[in-house]
């Protein structure tokens, strides 16, 4: 496969907070979150402070996918991309900072799922539906997202510490 470099979408900040503390910055800033996104928050590995990630978003059709891959066929293709998978902190972190997400946009994380007390696997997703505050939202996402126009973020390193 050739090698495109996707471009560099946005630089995020983690292990700036904990658990609670995330969970506590997004009721504050009235972002949404489903039952499940808050469950599976508290297994969040939470990084060392000052640590920063490169985020790249593609879409699927940017991966050279068809209609409907399942989530494993996605990964397959980041990786064959250069692609790596991102740390789950990376969802909550990035709801808190993107703030200027247009309108309408989802954005799911390539990450590995995580295990909720129902049994099944989730990864999160970083939505907005309206202009108020509390029109954006983390949220959980069990199915396999695919279809013209899906966007995913990974990144090429895991993740580097500041200076």
């Amino acid at each position: 496969m050739p090698r495109k470099r996707f471009p560099l979408w946005k630089v995020i900040e983690l292990g700036s907070m904990s658990t609670n503390e995330l969970k506590e910055a997004l009721r504050d800033s009235k972002f949404g979150t489903d039952r499940i996104a808050s469950e599976i928050m508290d297994r969040v590995h939470i990084s060392g402070a000052g640590t920063r990630i490169e985020l790249v978003k593609v879409s699927l059709e940017e991966l050279l996918l068809g209609n409907d891959p399942i989530r494993e066929q996605i990964y397959d293709s980041a990786r064959e991309w250069g692609l790596n998978l991102v740390p789950a902190e990376v969802g909550p972190q990035l709801r808190l900072q993107y703030s200027d997400q247009p309108d309408g946009e989802e954005v799911f994380l390539g990450m590995v799922p995580m295990c909720a007390r129902d049994g099944n696997d989730y990864i999160f997703l970083v939505d907005r539906d309206g202009e108020s505050p509390g029109s954006r939202f983390l949220r959980s996402y069990r199915g396999d997202p695919g279809g013209p126009g899906v966007l995913w973020v990974f990144t090429y390193q895991h993740v580097t510490v500041a200076d």
